[in-house]
């Protein structure tokens, strides 16, 4: 699943059994709460160059793994990260 912006109010998408790519000019602007979930044990969320404004938190939880690929630039908010299957480690 790729996901590009969202300028809407707070919201959750899931791929079950899938991982989710957050294209690298992702923008979140004021979008309340967010969270994005890939479930399954190789469920994995690749991110990075993405934008938070005004989103109060981003949580991502990963079935295996979270890549972060690029800068994450935050004016206000919160991020989240959740990797339960895995080491919990970030890379």
């Amino acid at each position: 699943t790729n996901v590009g912006s969202f300028s809407f109010g707070g919201t959750s998408m899931t791929a079950s059994a899938g991982s989710i790519t957050l294209n690298p000019t992702t923008t979140f602007t004021n979008t309340g709460n967010i969270t994005l979930t890939a479930t399954g044990a190789t469920s994995d969320i690749n991110f990075g160059g993405t934008t938070l404004t005004g989103t109060n938190t981003l949580s991502l939880v990963a079935g295996r793994k979270i890549v972060i690929n690029n800068p994450i630039s935050a004016i206000y908010g919160t991020l989240n990260l959740t990797a339960p299957y895995a080491s919990q480690s970030v890379t």
